[in-house]
């Protein structure tokens, strides 16, 4: 009888376990992805840029969200990009010094934004090599962020 509960305990365990691993849809109502990359980041000599104030720096695989402040253009079609360093430090983990820029189109017309920025960093890393680190000082952000490098 013991063998008998121990068996069918068993089966139901297996049975739970392959369910639960199907593949599940996401339902997205346009059709369209939940999020959108904003522009990628590039290696070259950082342009001037309008103040702003970073206030949240988040990273996901090469994916670096950062979200501002600033005046931006009434018609919201300002120039904002992002750009690292050419030289990167000679540290056991190489650091690059890395800015956004952001430059208003319009100067008649200003309004504050709050906007977070989806960027594409993956030419900000030191050696395009899996798992490889890259310490990233961002301009206006208290402390170095960790990039990990994904293929």
């Amino acid at each position: 009888m013991k063998l008998f509960i121990q068996t069918i305990l068993y089966s139901i365990f297996c049975l739970t376990c392959l369910t639960s691993c199907s593949n599940k849809g996401v339902f997205i109502p346009n059709g369209q992805p939940l999020e959108s990359i904003d522009f990628a980041a590039r290696i070259g000599q950082t342009p001037d840029s309008d103040p702003y104030e970073v206030k949240n720096v988040f990273l996901d695989a090469n994916l670096l969200y950062i979200s501002v402040q600033y005046d931006g253009s009434c018609s919201g079609k300002d120039v904002v990009e992002m750009i690292g360093n050419e030289v990167l430090s000679d540290a056991m983990v190489p650091v690059r010094q890395v800015k956004l820029a952001i430059r208003s189109n319009d100067a008649t017309c200003k309004e504050f934004r709050n906007r977070t920025f989806i960027i594409n960093i993956r030419e900000l890393t030191g050696i395009k090599e899996r798992d490889f680190e890259t310490d990233l000082q961002i301009y206006g952000w208290r402390q170095t962020v960790r990039y990990v490098f994904v293929p």
